[in-house]
């Protein structure tokens, strides 16, 4: 294979998708899943040493053990050490575990914090709970996050073929009920990857033979893990030096990219890279198949190369023809200020009988408007799929996002996002001091910054869902102006920091950063695009002499939770420590950020 056909290839694949794979790549890399060096521009921290030296640098997973040992130990005169971007130094704040944890891939270091913290545990119990805190974020890591590797590349094969891919596709291995089994197996390849790591050479030839895992896994999620690895160790029998050459090509490239801070990799070079992957893996998968090589028959995802028969399609999508034909469902209006309550906010009183009605139309709506680009081939016959029993029997075969979502529901949703929050918080927490705290300023189990940011992007940005480039942009902003304004009130109210992102790149008076914000932002499309429908489908099984108790009880424990919290709110090891100020030779020395006791004056 000649690396200039696999580049033309890959840059008229890439170009035709330009929004889609650059938005796709940029997320992935500032969860820290791959290309995490693209995004180290905003990883620039600014550290205050004393009042006349102020130093800049970049954070790196390069570290001395010594200096690893004294800043997870807290011992040590040099200042606290950032590992990555898991600070392990420093207290977090309500907000910022996340942008932490996955803006650099340091679930590793992660699990190094529990040990120590296990280390550190005084008690029988405690050990439990970090020990439990640490499962729980590992799981969300194993499910959630490291099966995106696998998720984006399988768009980015469907960009080769077709000219529509939808949004919803990251969603692929839940529709199909595979994320677990996917899961399993890119986790028994970063197992085999780290054990051929101890050899040296064999881990750097290994790494090449597993290389198109992710690929298989993004074609037939469904292979079990052993099978996925030996069928990639097969096919790049041969082709190691190879792909190893192809990668070394791009380094003019990672040339420019360092030069512009990681900039021209986000916008170009990272999507450019991974459509001449995906290019190439195409090439080896259909040279596989030419030679007939052992369980090669597993991929058999064939319209994933090429578009299906017409009369295939229609036979596939019968149902969607026929509706098409349909005359338009008729709903019966309400009065004037609930219909525009309804259009605007996409809130409704109750989920009756009328609204069904709606639902039924707008889901013929949207069922024409997806599967006409599946009928004329422009887009994957998710239909044809391979897997068995992939996404249900003549069902609606998406989670639908244009949806009004009921008082209840969006009542429900604010505690249910709080109480995630908290608990995220919580383990976080547990994991990296080896402490249960209650985290916030409230006392009870909710962190309200969570859900009324979710429930906020739902209501007030009901109207620009169908566009998801504006939702994300608009998303980010509203989180910025909820986390700037929460911060100025909590500090007016109680005279305190809670969270502070000084010495962040871009950020505001330490009240919000950049990243942060990305941060928030993709998650709050991740709430209106499937966390929310999926969480509303669950509330509307429920009867309204169940839901509406529950509403009362839950509003009214958190009315009392606020009045409480007004007079006494908590103060425990859960609140950031902010403007620690030392007396030393008539100066003062200010610890922003960190533990006083972390600081050695």
């Amino acid at each position: 294979m000649k690396h200039k056909d696999l580049k033309r290839a890959g840059r008229a694949n890439f170009s035709k998708h330009y929004i889609l794979c650059v938005v796709v790549l940029l997320f992935v890399a500032v969860i820290g899943i791959e290309y995490v060096s693209s995004v180290d521009v905003l990883k620039i921290a600014v550290v205050v040493t004393d009042e006349d030296s102020v130093g800049g640098y970049i954070t790196s997973l390069s570290i001395n053990n010594s200096q690893l040992l004294d800043s997870l130990m807290g011992e040590g005169n040099h200042e606290p050490t950032r590992i990555g971007k898991l600070e392990l130094g420093r207290s977090q704040g309500v907000l910022a575990h996340l942008a932490n944890m996955f803006s650099s891939g340091s679930i590793t270091l992660t699990v190094i914090a529990a040990v120590f913290s296990i280390v550190k545990a005084n008690n029988f119990w405690a050990i439990i709970l970090i020990f439990l805190g640490l499962l729980l974020v590992f799981f969300i890591w194993m499910v959630f996050f490291n099966t995106l590797r696998s998720i984006y590349r399988r768009i980015f094969l469907e960009c080769r073929i077709y000219e529509r891919v939808p949004f919803q596709r990251f969603v692929f291995l839940y529709k199909v009920k595979r994320m677990l089994k996917a899961s399993l197996t890119l986790l028994l390849l970063d197992v085999y990857t780290i054990l051929w790591m101890f050899t040296i050479v064999g881990g750097v030839i290994k790494s090449f033979s597993y290389i198109l895992v992710p690929y298989i896994v993004a074609e037939n999620p469904d292979i079990s893990p052993n099978e996925a690895i030996t069928l990639s160790r097969k096919m790049m029998k041969g082709h190691k030096w190879e792909r190893f050459l192809l990668q070394l090509s791009f380094i003019g490239w990672d040339i420019l990219g360092v030069l512009t801070l990681g900039i021209l990799n986000v916008f170009y070079v990272n999507p450019y890279k991974e459509s001449v992957y995906c290019e190439f893996y195409a090439r080896i998968r259909e040279e596989a198949k030419e030679k007939g090589i052992e369980n090669i028959a597993l991929l058999n995802d064939k319209y994933l190369y090429e578009k299906a028969p017409k009369e295939k399609i229609d036979k596939a999508y019968g149902d969607i023809i026929e509706l098409i034909n349909q005359p338009e469902i008729e709903v019966k209006k309400k009065n004037k200020f609930l219909t525009f309550i309804a259009d605007f906010f996409g809130v409704v009183p109750a989920y009756d009988d009328s609204e069904k009605l709606y639902s039924k139309k707008l889901e013929r709506q949207i069922k024409i408007k997806d599967y006409r680009y599946a009928l004329d081939g422009s887009m994957y016959p998710s239909r044809l799929y391979p897997i068995s029993g992939k996404e249900g029997k003549k069902r609606v075969e998406q989670l639908h996002y244009l949806r009004h979502y009921s008082i209840t529901s969006i009542i429900l949703m604010f505690f249910i996002f709080s109480f995630i929050g908290w608990v995220w918080e919580v383990c976080f927490h547990l994991v990296e001091d080896g402490e249960f705290v209650n985290r916030g300023v409230l006392h009870g189990p909710w962190l309200p910054i969570y859900g009324f940011g979710g429930v906020m992007i739902l209501v007030l940005l009901n109207k620009l869902r169908k566009y998801p480039v504006i939702e994300f942009f608009s998303a980010f902003t509203l989180c910025g102006i909820v986390e700037y304004y929460t911060a100025v009130f909590l500090e007016m109210k109680h005279g305190e920091k809670w969270w502070d992102y000084t010495g962040y790149f871009l950020n505001i008076d330490g009240k919000v950063c950049a990243e942060g914000l990305l941060i928030f932002g993709l998650g709050g499309m991740a709430v209106v695009y499937f966390v929310a429908p999926l969480l509303d489908n669950v509330i509307k099984k429920l009867s309204l002499k169940v839901l509406i108790p529950l509403c009362v009880v839950l509003s009214l424990g958190f009315i009392a939770d606020q009045v409480y919290s007004g007079y006494y709110p908590n103060k425990g090891d859960g609140v950031t420590n902010y403007a620690e100020v030392y007396p030393t030779d008539g100066k003062e020395k200010l610890a922003l950020n960190y533990k006083a006791e972390m600081y050695k004056t």
